[in-house]
């Protein structure tokens, strides 16, 4: 892909996103431009393969709560799409690990949401003026998702 640059900016919420900016508008066979949109997603054909971390699912969605008020406990939704975790149902027994690096965790579940998976995390931060949350799903001791990271900040 000559005729371009490659461009890697830190997003708001701890993401980062990696594109590639091409010099002009792509064209199709008539030579008119064409516009692509861009949707983060893993082909079938990985989720197929026998690597294991082809078949885990990805978090694509991370929404916090208000602004942290002082003795208000605190929720963060995760998405996770994709991989093996698309196949089970609300009757299997997938768990969330979650790890906090202060504060106090009150709850966590994970329920099938939109063709994945939605971890909810509600955490009481206490004093602490920023702490690291740490989640994955997991059924029995097989990991279903990658390990979502979040720094939250007061």
């Amino acid at each position: 892909m000559a005729g371009g640059r490659a461009l890697r900016s830190r997003l708001g919420l701890g993401c980062v996103a990696a594109l590639w900016l091409a010099a002009g508008p792509a064209l199709a066979l008539d030579g008119a431009a064409e516009h692509a949109a861009y949707s983060p997603a893993v082909p079938d054909f990985l989720l197929q393969q026998a690597d294991p971390v082809a078949r885990v699912a990805y978090a694509t969605v991370t929404l916090p709560g208000a602004e942290a008020i002082a003795g208000d406990p605190q929720r963060v939704v995760i998405d996770f799409t994709g991989g093996d975790a698309t196949l089970f149902g609300a009757e299997s027994a997938i768990e969330p690990v979650v790890t906090l690096s202060g504060g106090t965790l009150l709850a966590s579940r994970a329920e099938p949401c939109d063709g994945g998976w939605r971890l909810t995390i509600d955490f009481d931060p206490e004093d602490e003026q920023a702490i690291e949350l740490r989640a994955f799903l997991r059924l029995q001791s097989q990991a279903l998702t990658e390990t979502w990271s979040w720094n939250w900040v007061r």
